[in-house]
């Protein structure tokens, strides 16, 4: 019969440490990519030849601004909060805007102040 060797749990197994994923040129190179309206986060992991979690985590440490609506000018998106805080629905102003319902919704959660 076959027992395999006892494991040591006096030391904790790790994995190795990995290095950063991206250099400090690849982080400024993104930072800057993705100051462009154009750029996604998918667009930029790809031409760095990364993840897209790795690009988003960067966003969420650099604190960057994302474009989060490309169909609503800025105007747009503060009429938008203007007429849903004068009690019109979400699908009305939607629909005024051409825009998904949905989109709109996630639009307002993304900047519903806390």
């Amino acid at each position: 019969m076959y027992c395999p060797p006892k494991r040591d749990i006096t030391t904790r197994h790790l994995p190795p440490l990995t290095h950063p994923s991206l250099s400090p040129a690849q982080r400024e190179e993104a930072i800057e990519l993705l100051q462009q309206p154009e750029m996604s986060i998918r667009k930029v992991a790809s031409r760095l030849g990364t993840s897209r979690g790795t690009i988003q985590r960067l966003v969420e440490q650099e604190g960057i601004e994302r474009q989060t609506s490309q169909k609503l000018s800025p105007e747009q998106r503060e009429e938008t909060f203007r007429l849903l805080d004068e009690g019109i629905s979400l699908r009305q102003v939607a629909r005024q805007f051409g825009v998904n319902p949905e989109s709109l919704r996630r639009l307002v959660m993304r900047h519903k102040p806390s």
